[in-house]
């Protein structure tokens, strides 16, 4: 994966367990998922401020494709909705929202 050798990924860990991950390249969030079970412990948070740490590297607004259940999660940190849209993860049709995230003065 790019991601790894770019050090673009961060990964949260509990002992030897991997709990969630994050991606960010300029200008774009690619990724921030939390295992289900630790939900709501603030990782998701954190993971996704390092993402963006790489994000803000672009001048461009910061963007996203969020599922459905995620929009609330990432308006919490100031992403608004944009477009809707529909990608294909292994054959079944998965309904995104792109969000944007305006940079910061």
């Amino acid at each position: 994966m790019r991601g790894i050798s770019t050090g673009a990924i961060f990964v949260a860990e509990l002992g030897e367990l991997v709990i969630g991950f994050s991606e960010g390249v300029p200008g774009e969030v690619v990724a921030v998922f939390v295992d289900p079970n630790f939900a709501n412990r603030g990782i998701g948070g954190l993971l996704l401020g390092h993402a963006l740490r790489l994000a803000r590297g672009s001048e461009q607004p910061v963007r996203l494709e969020a599922t459905l259940n995620a929009v609330p999660f990432y308006e919490r940190f100031g992403f608004t909705q944009g477009e809707r849209s529909v990608v294909r993860r292994n054959e079944i049709e998965v309904p995104i929202v792109v969000m944007h995230r305006r940079k910061k003065n």
